[in-house]
């Protein structure tokens, strides 16, 4: 809602969950036919359609990856719904591909607009020096280990956490649920960010970030390095690919969510490949222009970028 007051449009909240009996009645009391119905989920439509709808998209994760497919049927009814949608609004190219590929031919009649979320760091001028400062030679990782995530392949870290110690260099990892680390991945240090300041700092302060997710509607964590000059070692799939983009550090993605289990083991090789990335960024030359080309690749997920999305949206339905 705030894009649409950064673009100068009145938002009508909608007080209630538009399921019920109810939600026409609620609408018509909101706002005429004329007033387009925004919802940021599909399963937040109605059933029955009296006015344009714009739908954000923000993921398939339930279309796409069977371990998330305990909700199956009514997630399929959800989305199906959501291509009655005069806008759908995608969070990235990924998004968009697999919405459209669900929906069929549906899609044809449907406006697509696709944007990202903006990041959202402290703001660095483009005139301020790049790369770390004084300090400990690390590399980042963030974890939510609160509740099971099998798309997030934390237990990916610990593999990982052996080969950047026999660099010489530690895997400190942030987050949320940390005290649950220690058994997860024993050779990673546990690092408190209790604020966004100290956030912030302790993601410039990596040589490198690391993401191991295989799947993501659009994936801000390492966006969120980028945007400090971070260089991202991340695996090439999903929207990760359009985030990371042409700064580089994406490799190949030794378990694709299309044909493996969640729960597979991260190979060897794969491990290695990511050390040698972190190693090459010991070479200043390097770092710096990956920090530069990462700082340009965040650059695209402004707020203007965004708020310019979010007219298209609306200039589609009214």
């Amino acid at each position: 809602m705030s894009a649409y007051g950064r673009v100068g449009i009145r938002v009508i909240e909608v007080p209630e969950p538009l399921s019920g009996p109810g939600a026409t009645r609620t609408l018509r009391q909101l706002g005429g036919e004329a007033t387009p119905l925004h919802v940021t989920a599909p399963g937040l439509l109605p059933l029955k359609k009296d006015r344009a709808w714009i739908c954000s998209v923000q993921d398939t994760i339930p279309l796409d990856l069977r371990e998330y497919q305990r909700f199956g049927i009514r997630s399929r009814l959800h989305y199906m719904n959501a291509s009655r949608a005069e806008v759908v609004f995608a969070n990235s190219r990924h998004t968009q591909e697999r919405f459209s590929k669900f929906v069929g031919r549906r899609s044809q009649a449907i406006k697509f607009v696709t944007a990202g979320m903006p990041v959202t760091t402290k703001p660095i001028s483009s005139s301020e020096p790049l790369g770390r400062g004084v300090g400990e030679d690390y590399v980042a990782a963030m974890v939510d280990l609160r509740t099971p995530d099998p798309r997030k392949r934390m237990h990916w870290l610990e593999p990982i956490a052996e080969e950047v110690l026999s660099i010489g260099l530690t895997l400190r990892v942030t987050g949320r649920g940390l005290d649950r680390l220690p058994a997860l991945a024993p050779h990673a240090v546990p690092t408190e960010t209790p604020d966004d300041e100290s956030l912030w700092s302790f993601l410039a302060g990596a040589r490198a970030f690391v993401y191991t997710s295989a799947y993501e509607g659009q994936g801000l964590p390492p966006l969120e390095a980028m945007a400090l000059g971070t260089p991202v070692v991340a695996f090439a799939n999903s929207s990760v690919q359009e985030v990371v983009g042409d700064s580089g550090g994406l490799i190949s993605d030794p378990r694709p969510w299309q044909s493996a289990s969640l729960d597979a083991p991260l190979p060897k090789a794969s491990a290695s490949a990511i050390a040698r990335e972190v190693r090459r960024l010991e070479d200043a030359e390097y770092r710096h222009r990956r920090s530069v080309a990462s700082r340009r690749q965040a650059r695209l997920f402004s707020e203007a970028n965004f708020d310019a999305a979010v007219r298209a949206c609306l200039k589609a339905v009214t």
